[in-house]
Parts: structure tokens; C-alpha cells; sequence
């Protein structure tokens, strides 16, 4: 702590696998695929108090009387800092005609018109997700007020 001010700082990536049957087929043959779960790669947390410098002891009005002081002293603020990258966006079975991450129209997060209905009983063979299709990211700031 320095002139009041306290910091925390956490950061982590996550990279895990997970086994699961990719189709109908794999679970007849029980043959496991190992699949990204789809959370967030990276996570970051910062946290940090300031006590204010007012009141007995402190930098300003360290003479005050007792009444300014417990109206004015002994303050103190927080703000938390959160920043999450995107989960994994999963597709279900379908009909791929080309590649989701190009063409993208405005607004939207892939291109949806490669993707069509699969007929009955198809066995998948589209994959479960794209490495870089991601959902929206997370920013949360609090301010103390």
C-alpha cells in the first residue's frame, strides 16, 4: 500500500480439452473426440482501494476537530476492473457451404448464410465450432458512486 492506494491485479488463460462424441457414429464406435469446452481464453481482474487523504492522521485536515473529522475522514473508494474474451460460439448440425468467418454482414458475429438445415438422419460432419469465432467480450468497470 502506498499513499493509500491498495492493488490487486489477477490474470489467467484457460486452455482445456474435453472428450465428447463428435456424431452418432463415434457414440456406436464409442470413439471420444477431444472438444474445447468454449470458455474464455483470457480473464482479467483488477481491484484497488484509495483511502482519501482527510482526517486525523492524514495529509489534510490532520488537526481537525472531531466533528470534521468524523464527517470528513476515514473515506475511502473501491473500483473493480473485469475483462473476459468471448466464449466459443457452437454450431449444431448443419449443411456448411463455405467458411462463417468470411463475408460477415454488419452487425453480426459470422456469416450465417453458409449454414443450412441438415435433411434427416445426415451424420454430422461440420465442426463444432470455429477456433475463431467468439462471442462478445466482457468489460465491467464499477465506480464507488
Amino acid at each position: 500500500m502506498t499513499a493509500g492506494l491498495n492493488l490487486i491485479i489477477a490474470y489467467s488463460y484457460n486452455r482445456e480439452t474435453l472428450s465428447q462424441y463428435f456424431n452418432d457414429v463415434d457414440t456406436y464406435a464409442n470413439k471420444y473426440t477431444m472438444l474445447d469446452p468454449g470458455h474464455p481464453r483470457h480473464n482479467l481482474r483488477i481491484g484497488g482501494t484509495w483511502e482519501l487523504p482527510f482526517g486525523r492522521g492524514r495529509q489534510f485536515l490532520s488537526n481537525a476537530p472531531k466533528a470534521v473529522d468524523f464527517i470528513l475522514g476515514g473515506w475511502a473508494t473501491s473500483h473493480f476492473f473485469t475483462f473476459r474474451s468471448g466464449d466459443l460460439l457452437f454450431f449444431n448440425q448443419a449443411d456448411v457451404s463455405g467458411d462463417p468467418t468470411k463475408n460477415v454482414p454488419a452487425g453480426d458475429a459470422f456469416n450465417p448464410a453458409v449454414f443450412s438445415t441438415s435433411p434427416a438422419y445426415e451424420i454430422r460432419t461440420n465442426p463444432w465450432y470455429y477456433e475463431s469465432l467468439r462471442g462478445p467480450k466482457l468489460w465491467n468497470s464499477t465506480q464507488p458512486w
